[in-house]
């Protein structure tokens, strides 16, 4: 495994900002910044090379796995202007643009962090991991075991569930997520990137799961496209295809089409 770590002077770095956030400072000291970010840009690439030896990245490099350090402060009441911790998201083949559970590492002063799960599923995805837990909620809590699942819930059943089904625990949840956290001083040590990686293991089967069902989903968003494509497309008046009525639409991202031909009892 690549050995590139995260250095003491990228931490300092850090720790300095949360004494000193404001703009004035930030840029009397881009230098700094600029050292710290190619650092974690590098690690996180070590990261990545390791990570797709046992799972499909979809991230393309360490720096493009990071975060930005500027915060969102337009509602926030804390305006603070930068992020005092180094993160980076990697999200799985297929699944980057369809919500799918991601793996997670942020690095502070204070803490370690290194997590894995949907945090901000939308309606669609809310529903297709909901379903796909009411069925295999048993191999959910087998892959669970006896860490602690986090994240937002409903104070009732969703819509469509029964009050008293077996995994109402689990399908009340607006977010479902793992984390592990390590003392800061981990994040220097020699063999930081190995222990990051070996959590990382471990929460694979859990960000799978998650997965299955949008990667399901997707299957079929290919399989429909393949479909249309293959419908006859002989050219009649108008540029409409001769012998056929062509309805085209699609939802999230799948297209569908109709095709009826002018001996079909549709059209009698």
């Amino acid at each position: 495994m690549a050995t590139t770590a995260i250095k003491k002077e990228s931490i300092e770095f850090l720790k300095t900002l949360s004494k000193n956030n404001n703009r004035d400072w930030f840029n009397k000291h881009k230098d700094r910044y600029t050292a710290a970010q190619e650092n974690m840009a590098a690690f996180a690439d070590a990261l990545l090379f390791e990570m797709n030896r046992h799972d499909n990245i979809a991230t393309l490099s360490g720096k493009k796995s990071l975060y930005r350090i500027y915060r969102d402060v337009r509602f926030s009441k804390n305006k603070t202007p930068y992020k005092t911790n180094a993160s980076a998201l990697f999200s799985r083949k297929q699944l980057d643009k369809l919500g799918g559970g991601v793996l997670y590492i942020s690095v502070s002063p204070k803490e370690v962090m290194i997590g894995s799960g949907s945090y901000m599923p939308g309606p669609p995805e809310l529903l297709a991991i909901r379903q796909h837990l009411a069925e295999n909620h048993k191999q959910f809590r087998k892959i669970l075991g006896k860490r602690e699942l986090r994240g937002e819930e409903l104070q009732r059943p969703p819509k469509g569930f029964a009050a008293d089904h077996p995994a109402i625990d689990l399908l009340r949840k607006k977010q479902w997520l793992l984390h592990v956290t390590l003392p800061a001083e981990a994040a220097l040590e020699k063999n930081f990137s190995k222990e990051v990686i070996r959590e990382i293991r471990l929460m694979i089967p859990f960000v799978g799961f998650l997965n299955a069902p949008m990667l399901a989903r997707a299957g079929k968003a290919r399989a429909s496209h393949r479909l249309f494509n293959a419908i006859p497309q002989r050219k009649g008046r108008k540029g409409m295809s001769a012998g056929m009525v062509r309805l085209v639409g699609g939802v999230n991202g799948a297209r569908w089409a109709v095709a009826i031909h002018p001996r079909s009892s549709a059209l009698r």
